[in-house]
């Protein structure tokens, strides 16, 4: 049973009405949600602390929040010279993209303000969105799921582009 302390009335669930809510907490997703990653430049124990999270909450769902990459060698803002050419941070950023993929062969990746700096700068030339390629093939992530934005067990997760921080 249960208070409703509006009414301070008492209900009582059946077992018809109780089951369904015991069933579905079991079905529910147990989600690994990782923060904005920057690869090349990402914090060089994230990685691990991911994998040891992933493991100790037995997880079986993994979303990335957004901003797998960093791209600022390809960004609007001043170009800092101590930083690799958008070239070689492409290789880099290839480098370390794949030791996140063999940790989490699936996920769910939403797509962030920076993934979205080489369409950005493509579209700000009139170079039309058929002349590039999709984030599964630029950064070999065939079993990633790269969308905007995903809805899990009621759950909505997203990066915020666009949203100027809501």
């Amino acid at each position: 049973f249960f208070n409703d302390t509006a009414t301070t009335e008492f209900y009582t669930l059946s077992l018809h009405d109780a089951l369904p809510i015991y069933f579905r907490s079991l079905i529910m997703a147990k989600v690994l949600t990782i923060g904005d990653v920057h690869n090349p430049v990402a914090h060089p124990a994230y990685l691990q602390f991911c994998k040891d999270l992933y493991d100790q909450w037995d997880c079986d769902t993994v979303v990335f929040i957004g901003d797998i990459v960093d791209m600022q060698a390809i960004s609007f803002h001043a170009a800092n010279p101590m930083c690799p050419g958008p070239n070689d941070e492409y290789i880099l950023t290839k480098q370390y993209i794949k030791k996140w993929y063999e940790a989490f062969p699936k996920a769910k990746i939403c797509i962030g303000n920076h993934d979205e700096r080489v369409i950005r700068l493509a579209e700000s030339v009139n170079i039309p969105s058929k002349f590039l390629r999709d984030y599964k093939e630029i950064w070999n992530t065939p079993d990633w799921d790269w969308q905007y934005d995903f809805i899990i067990d009621g759950v909505y997760y997203f990066h915020g582009t666009g949203n100027g921080g809501v």
